[in-house]
């Protein structure tokens, strides 16, 4: 039953993964800290789309009763209202190409981030789910050959119900592969092993599933059925390990959270507008983002490994969190520029008269 060892993942993420994880001892924990660190490098570019974007809400605010007289003015001539209107702009050093790069350069790295995190995330699945077995192949492995040569030397106990050393030595073999996989797998609250989905499918996988699994790996490192369904057999009759793997908590918390986040935000935004009097562009497009959106985080949490259902939750949570605070403070700080501008505008009017 030798196997071949599978290299470790060496990726960037894989690598900031295994470091975290060796020092606080949990992988979920470490999935947590790591999305709260990436949360709070990103957190610059969301602050200066939000003061971008704020700026550029205030200026439509202003321009508001020039931008109606325009439209009353140049409204049958469309080519002509487009002109005055970019003069308008120009004018008042409004810049909407500012605020779609900001908006574009942010949601670039964010898809970057998120991409790159669950192909890592994913490649380190396969690698523990390998490591996994393999470590309860060598216990199992190892108690046998001892349990047996000892029984073969001294016969079976005799307080024992085994008959033969084979018996005896399969029962003890399985109890420290079933002691082996409580050590190794990660386990994370309500989930058994996060390393597959929160789902109700069993923690203790399929031959095939395993196959799956350890084939995007490397091929060669795959048991055979016998070997396989020889070692983790019996963790299927474990009432600890056996049974549903999940209860699709983190789907519907993903899917929730995620609709939150982008609900509120819009809600904030709208109340603001509405507040200045303006018009915010593409509410239709907003409302289908806060449909559509929740039901891909949940997709993604359903389908891939409660790792990446980790990450998303926090994610979500923390983008909810900080968004609140974060507009709080670009709306002081708008309010101050807004005060001095106003000033400026003032004194160099006084100056004229």
């Amino acid at each position: 039953m030798d196997l071949l060892m599978v290299a470790q993942p060496t990726g960037i993420w894989e690598t900031i993964l295994f470091a975290i994880e060796s020092w606080v001892g949990n992988y979920a924990i470490a999935i947590i800290l790591i999305t709260i660190a990436i949360k709070l490098i990103m957190l610059p570019f969301d602050f200066m789309n939000k003061v971008v974007t704020k700026k550029n809400t205030r200026k439509q605010a202003e321009m508001k009763p020039e931008l109606d007289k325009l439209k009353a003015r140049y409204g049958n001539n469309q080519d002509l209202l487009q002109k005055k209107t970019l003069e308008l702009y120009k004018a008042k050093n409004y810049k909407m190409g500012g605020m779609c790069g900001v908006m574009l350069a942010n949601m670039a790295v964010s898809m970057l981030i998120f991409f790159t995190l669950l192909g890592s995330l994913n490649n380190i699945a396969n690698y523990k789910i390998y490591t996994e077995y393999d470590n309860v192949r060598a216990a199992y492995t190892a108690t046998y050959e001892t349990v047996y040569n000892e029984a073969t030397i001294n016969g079976v106990p005799a307080d024992v119900e085994f008959e033969t050393v084979e018996e005896y030595a399969t029962a003890k073999a399985q109890d420290a592969a079933a002691e082996k996989y409580g050590e190794v797998r990660t386990g994370f609250l309500w989930i058994k092993n996060i390393w597959l989905p929160d789902s109700r499918k069993s923690p203790i996988m399929s031959y095939e599933d395993f196959s799956g699994y350890v084939e995007k790996l490397d091929k060669e490192a795959i048991p055979t059925e016998e070997e396989y369904n020889m070692v983790m057999g019996s963790l299927k009759d474990n009432e600890e390990y056996s049974g549903a793997n999940g209860f699709y908590i983190l789907c519907i918390l993903a899917a929730g959270s995620t609709w939150a986040s982008t609900y509120i935000n819009s809600l904030v935004s709208k109340w603001k507008a509405k507040k200045k009097g303006v018009l915010l562009q593409g509410q239709d497009m907003n409302k289908s983002l806060n449909i559509i959106l929740p039901l891909i985080m949940g997709l993604f949490t359903l389908f891939y490994t409660a790792s990446f259902g980790l990450y998303i939750v926090t994610s979500s949570l923390f983008t909810t969190i900080a968004g609140i605070f974060v507009s709080m403070i670009v709306d002081k700080i708008d309010e101050k520029v807004a005060n001095k501008e106003k000033l400026k505008t003032t004194n160099s009017y006084d100056r004229k008269i």
